[in-house]
């Protein structure tokens, strides 16, 4: 699936802790291309913040990065990153998961999309090669 179609169909869906959230989203990404239901496990499993911690920590992993790297393998230099590639960022209300897509990522925040700069990127994984 291409990058921009999938950011614009994200746009419109409403935030939903468990259903549609920043990581589930990220997980649509690659599901959309071909990779499986990385985040099977924790779908539904959660109404809150808290409870996404509690899920993500039922299944042993300590944190989101944890997760991510048990999930994408080690992560990618963040001057290697291509478009598409699953990001882990670095914002005013904690670590949120988004997608890059060149000059900046994008990220499913409470309001919608919400656009960070590159430089909040702590932690990013090539999962996909994307036009």
């Amino acid at each position: 699936m291409n990058l921009a179609d999938f950011v614009n169909q994200q746009r419109h869906r409403p935030f939903v802790w468990g259903e549609h959230d920043c990581c589930l989203m990220a997980a649509d990404w690659l599901k959309a291309n071909g990779r499986g239901d990385l985040a099977a496990e924790f779908r539904g499993k959660y109404t809150t913040a808290f409870g996404a911690i509690r899920a993500y920590r039922r299944e042993g992993y300590f944190s989101i990065a944890d997760l991510l790297a048990a999930k994408l393998g080690e992560p990618t230099s963040t001057l290697l990153l291509r478009r598409g590639a699953v990001v882990l960022l670095d914002t005013p209300t904690g670590d949120v998961v988004g997608l890059y897509q060149g000059s900046d990522c994008f990220a499913l925040g409470p309001d919608g999309l919400v656009s960070y700069p590159k430089t909040q990127i702590k932690q990013g994984w090539n999962v996909l090669w994307v036009r």
